[in-house]
């Protein structure tokens, strides 16, 4: 109960407008948002935060020209993310990474490897296979000759901002952040949020997939849920841990022109804070908040439907014909990116799903969408 008290502790303080010395928090989240989408914070001025996270598509990439969506491409030609582009709605909630009694817990990115979106935003801007920025000065002298976010950086950071390159890049980390954290990427509105709240009415249909998900009956709520027992207002539906769930690799990804054929993503172990074979496979659980609309699933976006997600723990606890075949390709899922410390125990708790309660489980996880989002269910 203390860990989830702390959780909550922490998002109110994230949820404090920084009206200090940086005077009004509305200007340095209007300034977040245009740098978001400011392209010139790319090398070749032909990417930016806002293209693989579109703000129109729940923040996650809509593009699906590279490996059916499975990742993106960056500013560089042929150039490619290492993993499937996450939603950034409800990052907010993630805590810094700790490990308690139970594990590793928080942080960003699948691996952990940061605790804040001021560090996060350092690594698309200068990794080559995402903005690739060469370094500081590239970053100065691009919106130095900016006038508009000159102007606004003047009025919010003053003028020692534009002195040096450090200073211009920590008032771009900063207004980056301050829009991240802002209700455009956690706006809890939700018909679910709104069920809390005593303004929805459930369907039948979505009252049965509510109780399968809050229930023994599946497996859901043991990884996607971080305040146990109740019904926050203020839920994740992640439990923000990190699990090797036997994800099969993703082959598309293995071609010469994209990661190639050696490639294999270990997970947590690449995180440097704990780079020891246990944690080899092991990624942080996503929030299932808006997932009707955020594929491709899993770390590498093998998945292009939130049905196939679903079936794919069928896999583990029933070992039919059926449940051999993966929906989408219509072959066997195929064999773990990595078969350490798959956790067998975590993945046949539950009971099998059946059509009828798999379409139950999925009507329900669609309550999870934002409304500003809702339209993009009719293409689901």
């Amino acid at each position: 109960m203390a860990r989830h008290i702390s959780h909550i502790f922490i998002l109110h303080l994230l949820l404090i407008p920084c009206t200090g010395a940086w005077g009004d928090n509305a200007l340095i989240i209007e300034l977040g948002k245009d740098l978001f989408s400011n392209m010139n914070l790319s090398k070749n001025r032909n990417v930016a935060c806002a293209t693989c996270h579109s703000p129109e598509n729940a923040f996650i990439d809509p593009r699906k020209d590279v490996a059916e969506g499975a990742i993106s491409s960056g500013t560089i030609k042929n150039s490619f993310g290492r993993r499937n582009t996450p939603t950034l709605t409800y990052t907010l909630l993630t805590p810094p990474l700790i490990s308690d009694s139970t594990g590793p817990i928080g942080g960003l990115f699948f691996d952990g490897r940061v605790n804040n979106f001021e560090n996060q935003i350092l690594h698309p801007l200068f990794d080559e296979n995402e903005m690739g920025l060469s370094n500081e000065l590239m970053l100065f002298n691009r919106l130095k000759a900016d006038s508009k976010v000159k102007e606004k950086i003047t009025q919010i950071f003053g003028q020692e901002a534009l002195e040096t390159p450090g200073a211009l890049l920590n008032s771009v980390q900063s207004s980056i952040a301050a829009f991240e954290r802002s209700k455009e990427f956690s706006a809890f509105d939700s018909k679910y949020d709104r069920f809390l709240a005593g303004s929805y009415t459930m369907s039948k249909k979505e009252e049965r997939g509510f109780n399968i998900f809050f229930s023994d009956v599946s497996n859901c709520m043991n990884c996607h849920l971080l305040n146990k027992g109740t019904l926050s207002k203020e839920e994740p539906f992640t439990d923000l841990r990190y699990h090797n769930i036997g994800v099969p690799r993703n082959q598309l990804l293995a071609e010469e022109k994209i990661r190639g054929p050696s490639y294999n993503d270990r997970g947590l172990e690449e995180n440097p804070d704990f780079s020891n074979a246990e944690n080899r496979g092991k990624f942080k659980t996503p929030t299932l908040r808006n997932v009707a609309i955020t594929s491709p699933y899993m770390h590498n976006g093998i998945f292009q439907e939130l049905r196939t997600a679903l079936l794919f723990y069928n896999f583990h606890l029933i070992k039919n014909e059926s449940a051999l075949t993966n929906p989408e390709t219509k072959e066997y899922w195929g064999n773990p990116e990595n078969s350490d410390n798959i956790n067998d125990d975590l993945l046949t708790l539950g009971q099998p799903l059946d059509a009828a309660k798999v379409d139950s489980l999925i009507a329900f996880l669609k309550l999870l969408t934002d409304e500003r989002y809702e339209h993009l269910l009719e293409t689901k």
